[in-house]
């Protein structure tokens, strides 16, 4: 079982100005949830007791977010909302919250290696990517946790997308080894279409063991002067066995405006109680616009 999951969350959120001025992109709502939670939860869900938060200085929020806030519970106790209680406490209760400030922001490969003093060493442990969520029955970590396990090497997910959007990813070179498990020779990103290895990418799910420190140590700056998680996972692939899985689920890019507002109409569909109000607003929508 994944005890340790690590979100890298220190990023400027540029793609989102100017509220990430002041507003952590992560926490923006989808419907009455900040983004990050649904992450989180993941995580929570698949067994994860240790949160590790790749953060940045002006992001506190986030951390207060997550932690207990007790001032809050007593209030809402003497109201006798219990109910109100059990909803902000739902991922806070049994979880081991842990914040690195990352001074810089010089990368995926950065973040991750951030947290190398806090991984053990015979660790298996998972990155999550806070403006990536995945809608599914079985948790997308747990999921992939299931070739991690099989094959006693660390493991990403991955999912299928139309062949000619395979240049806005990271896409995988692999051969199929069990029903949903491929063993990765290595990855490529953002290809032209005509020369994509696949049409499967990486969602911003990974399951690694500590030896992915060793490649992250030797990895040296890369586009845009950043050190490339892509880079050190071949190198890996390249010398170890390295797998990925496929995930079962919806998956929601909410790191740009069009991904955001897709996300936030398919999960207000799935609230109870809102799907026939949103589907009545829509068409009203359609007709003004037409």
């Amino acid at each position: 079982m994944i005890k340790t999951a690590v979100f890298p969350v220190a990023g400027k959120g540029t793609r989102f100005l100017p509220v990430t001025k002041s507003i952590p992109k992560e926490m923006i709502p989808l419907v009455d949830v900040p983004i990050l939670h649904y992450v989180v939860k993941e995580a929570v869900d698949s067994g994860v007791e240790k949160l590790i938060f790749i953060n940045a200085k002006n992001k506190r929020s986030i951390i207060d977010y997550f932690k207990r806030n007790y001032e809050l519970e007593k209030f809402l106790e003497i109201k006798g909302r219990n109910d109100l209680i059990d909803l902000i406490r739902d991922l806070s209760e049994n979880i081991e919250i842990i914040e690195v400030i990352q001074e810089e922001q010089l990368g995926l490969g950065h973040a991750v290696k951030a947290s190398k003093e806090l991984i053990k060493k015979h660790e298996f442990f998972s990155v999550l990517l806070g403006d990536e969520v995945i809608y599914s029955e079985v948790p997308a970590i747990k999921q992939i946790n299931e070739t991690a396990k099989e094959f006693n090497a660390p493991t990403l997910g991955v999912i299928e997308v139309p062949k000619d959007e395979v240049y806005k990813y990271g896409v995988i070179d692999g051969e199929s080894v069990s029903h949903k498990g491929f063993k990765i020779s290595k990855m490529v990103e953002k290809p032209k279409v005509e020369v994509a290895p696949s049409n499967l990418i990486t969602p911003g799910r990974y399951i690694f063991n500590y030896d992915i420190f060793n490649y992250l140590d030797k990895t040296s700056k890369g586009t845009g002067g950043e050190y490339q998680l892509t880079d050190a996972i071949n190198a890996q692939a390249k010398n170890e066995r390295f797998y990925g899985h496929l995930i079962v689920g919806d998956r929601f890019d909410t790191g740009t405006p069009l991904g955001y507002m897709e996300a936030s109409l398919d999960f207000g569909l799935k609230r109870p109680g809102m799907k026939e109000n949103i589907l009545k607003m829509m068409n009203e929508k359609i007709k003004k616009y037409s």
